[in-house]
């Protein structure tokens, strides 16, 4: 379903976009709070739900902890380091280069896994 284009629809787009770090709803809620304080975390949640379900951001379901949304919609995989926390992007010729020799445990496409990776 098509939802009308807000004002608060185009701030959430913005703050994911300007975030680019797949960040929680709480998250983005904050940034645009800091800027317009009268938007509600409900509206932000709601627009963040809708974007997702169109396309036109991608949500990360994650087991136990919060949910994550990402401004980057074309293919490509998740992973998750173990020391840190930190959620990052494996692009798929990646995985298809590295072959058996991967670091990571990819499980599915929308969570791809969790490995250490190094920190420098």
């Amino acid at each position: 379903m098509k939802h009308r284009n807000t004002i608060q629809r185009s701030m959430v787009y913005e703050a994911v976009n300007r975030l680019k770090s797949h960040a929680t709803a709480s998250e983005i809620y904050d940034v645009i709070a800091s800027e317009h304080p009268s938007v509600s975390r409900g509206t932000v949640y709601r627009n963040l739900n809708q974007l997702a379900e169109e396309g036109v951001i991608r949500k990360i379901l994650m087991p136990g902890g919060a949910d994550r949304y990402d401004h980057r919609c074309h293919e490509h995989y998740h992973a998750r380091c173990l020391c840190c926390g930190r959620l990052f992007d494996i692009e798929m010729d990646y995985i298809r280069k590295s072959g058996r020799n991967a670091i990571y445990l990819l499980i599915i496409h929308q969570f791809s896994g969790m490995g250490a990776r190094r920190h420098r």
